[in-house]
């Protein structure tokens, strides 16, 4: 599911939809931790790569040493993408919530607890007390 899925904006237009998604997912692309993420994966991969495509000449000598770089680093490049995987999603989600804040449009459904605010006219969650909108009072 991706985040022009989220229920959060159900009640947006299609077109707005797509420029916050682009917004929210281009200011989570530049995120520390999931640039670390795509580039070790990548290193990883390669790596990975390159060993298995040298294993052949350097399994006489002791098969069990020889195949701990390739397994290894298969491993590792497999672990960080499943990590940049399920932590993009909770990033990518919190800036779609912060450009939802930055530009004071109320979520369709509250980031926190996930209650439905199509009735709500608060400033803040009546379930949870969570932001809904910057500005102190509502409409």
């Amino acid at each position: 599911m991706g985040l022009e899925d989220a229920r959060e904006l159900a009640h947006l237009p299609p077109h707005e939809r797509a420029r916050i998604v682009f917004e929210a997912e281009s200011s989570a692309r530049r995120e520390p931790l999931l640039r670390s993420l795509r580039v070790l994966t990548w290193i990883a991969g390669v790596g990975a790569a390159a060993a298995w495509a040298a294993f052949p000449f350097l399994a006489h000598a002791d098969a069990r040493a020889a195949l701990f770089l390739p397994v290894g680093l298969t491993f590792l490049g497999a672990a960080a993408a499943v990590v940049r995987a399920f932590h993009g999603i909770k990033v990518r989600r919190l800036h779609l919530r912060d450009v939802l804040l930055l530009e004071d449009l109320r979520p369709a459904a509250c980031f926190a607890c996930g209650r439905s605010l199509r009735q709500v006219d608060a400033a803040r969650c009546p379930g949870c007390g969570a932001q809904l909108l910057r500005r102190s009072q509502a409409p």
